[in-house]
């Protein structure tokens, strides 16, 4: 709409139907319809579409005419800091949904309050505080349904308390217990919901970013009224993964809500030293996606810009970006003071304007809440963690062969081979590690059979039988993917060159058999094609991703290596 109203005063001569690729996945640019075909023969081809290809429109200038920024992002508010409705807003939800998303805003500040004493008294090693993100998170995931599927960053802790993670769930995991979902073997607040449609955090900055689309991509052809959500931050997005993430989406039609939480630091770096340009919005429209700027302190501008960005994501098939701007109250983690970067003058003052002061406001000037029910809410969130968190200190460590699980269906060799030793090494030296403090340690040890640690297959796989021909290798991945395709119809094929047969022709004749939905070109970025595989992969599909070069494969390795 920006571009059709900057052409608007051109001559007709001037202007140039908007069509690209993208129209191909049910998506055009909305001045196409705008402006009719040019007859100009220097600046079209092929009955009207733009004389270069990959451009929206075009016209000539004899001056070179640099564009620095396009037109200002507004930051989409509904109501004040003082918790008044701005004139001719109205509520999006009802005030007893208002009350739930409240009371889990209020949960996650004394939860982080007591994590983090328990960090300082040294009963967990690690904790990182949602202060003043709080609505960033609930108003989010509150306008999603149950069976979006979401990719967490690290300061979701809303997020999933909507999506309903116990408080008993936050103790065994920062603690790293038997009951921790992932056996102690991640980092704090690293939490995952896998059977309500959450991954878990990883560490990795960015990483989660390109997957989100693979699975928005399984929802669109699919047809399924469902997206693909990625959570991130204003330092994150500074990641390569980001942007190919963006143009993936775009190219492909993912239904995937990107949500950047601004909160103005990458642990001590602002934002001023991170990017130049107009903030992370403004990166959307360079990739054809839809974008909007909200104020993150704000639930109800929350709630009800993710709720529009999940229509248009499922109605127009096509990946929204939104940037909540808000304000990290506190240290970036336990291992940060950011009193060395920030006075606390502005700690203080940005305390005033956070989501929840805010909504308790508007919540007490309706009837809704008071002083009474505050205290009881905070004491009662108090008392369960707690309780809870007594509970987590009495359970034991996870045994020492879960470090070695759940890679192989099969533990191989040389993990058995491991495991072997190190277990009898801590028995051989208890005095030296707390062994009472894990599971089957201090008891009989467990069956050791030395013939599994020896360097060897586990399995050998059977001679194949039946008839043989002699093909060339090419030919032989040829059959074999068309075989995979058509046996399975959740498998999809996808690389640099695919599309037309590759350029070692292992994919030919496979597009015009099985379609351009299961068998795609993909822009230059191996990361995001590793990464895209991982989304379409835990969205139920079977992902057949090509590197093309076997050299190319490098970039694509923190993909391969750490997801």
């Amino acid at each position: 709409l920006r571009l059709a109203r900057a052409l608007a005063g051109r001559p007709a001569g001037q202007r140039v139907a908007l069509t690209t690729a993208a129209a191909k996945h049910g998506r055009r640019f909305a001045a196409a319809a705008a402006y009719p075909k040019s007859d100009d023969p220097d600046l079209t081809y092929g009955g009207g579409a733009p004389l270069f290809k990959g451009v929206g429109s075009m016209h000539w200038s004899s001056k070179p005419i640099f564009r620095r920024q396009g037109q200002e992002f507004p930051v989409y508010r509904l109501m004040d800091q003082k918790g008044k409705l701005l004139d001719g807003a109205t509520m999006p939800f009802s005030v007893e949904q208002g009350l739930k998303m409240y009371e889990l805003m209020v949960r996650s500040s004394v939860y982080d309050g007591f994590f983090l004493t328990m960090q300082r008294q040294g009963r967990i090693s690690f904790y990182l505080t949602n202060w003043g993100e709080e609505a960033a998170s609930v108003g989010s995931a509150a306008a999603l349904s149950d069976e979006d599927k979401i990719w967490p960053q690290y300061r979701e802790l809303g997020m999933f308390l909507w999506r309903g993670l116990t408080v008993q769930e936050m103790v065994d995991q920062n603690i790293g217990n038997e009951a921790d979902r992932n056996k102690g073997r991640n980092l704090q607040v690293h939490y995952s919901l896998l059977e309500k449609n959450v991954e878990c955090v990883s560490a990795c900055l960015s990483t989660q970013i390109p997957q989100a689309p693979g699975a928005g991509y399984a929802y669109k052809i699919d047809g399924a009224d469902r997206v693909s959500v990625a959570y991130f931050g204003d330092g994150a997005a500074s990641e390569g993964d980001a942007l190919t993430a963006l143009n993936f989406a775009s190219v492909y039609g993912s239904q995937t809500l990107f949500i950047c939480r601004n909160n103005g630091f990458a642990i001590s770096t602002g934002v001023e030293d991170q990017f130049s340009g107009d903030g992370i919005a403004a990166r959307g429209p360079a990739f054809g996606v839809p974008s909007v700027r909200v104020d993150g302190n704000d639930l109800l501008a929350v709630y009800a810009a993710t709720k529009e960005a999940r229509r248009l994501a499922v109605n127009e098939r096509t990946p929204v970006l939104l940037e909540l701007m808000t304000y990290r109250i506190g240290d970036h983690t336990t291992s940060d003071d950011s009193k060395s970067y920030r006075s606390t003058d502005e700690v203080q003052e940005w305390k005033t304007k956070g989501p929840i002061p805010r909504f308790r406001a508007y919540l007490e000037s309706v009837g809704a809440w008071d002083e009474q029910k505050q205290k009881a809410l905070e004491a009662q969130a108090k008392e369960e963690v707690i309780s809870a968190f007594k509970e987590g200190e009495r359970k034991k460590r996870g045994p020492l062969r879960d470090l070695f699980t759940d890679v192989f269906a099969e533990m191989p060799w040389h993990l058995e081979e491991q495991w072997q030793h190190m277990e009898k090494h801590v028995r051989e030296f208890p005095q030296d590690y707390n062994i009472s403090k894990y599971r089957d340690l201090d008891g009989t040890p467990p069956a050791m059979d030395a013939s599994r640690a020896l360097s060897r297959p586990r399995r050998v796989p059977p001679a194949p039988a039946g008839a043989t021909k002699r093909i060339t290798m090419v030919a032989a991945i040829n059959e074999a993917l068309s075989i995979a395709l058509e046996t399975d119809d959740r498998s999809v094929i996808f690389g640099e060159d695919v599309a037309f047969g590759g350029v070692f022709r292992c994919s030919v004749g496979l597009r015009d058999k099985f379609g351009e939905h299961r068998v795609m070109n993909a822009p230059l970025a191996e990361q995001a094609i590793a990464a895209f595989a991982v989304g379409l992969s835990c969205a139920g599909y079977t992902a057949i991703a090509e590197m093309q070069f076997a050299d190319y494969i490098f970039p694509a390795f923190d993909q391969i290596v750490n997801e």
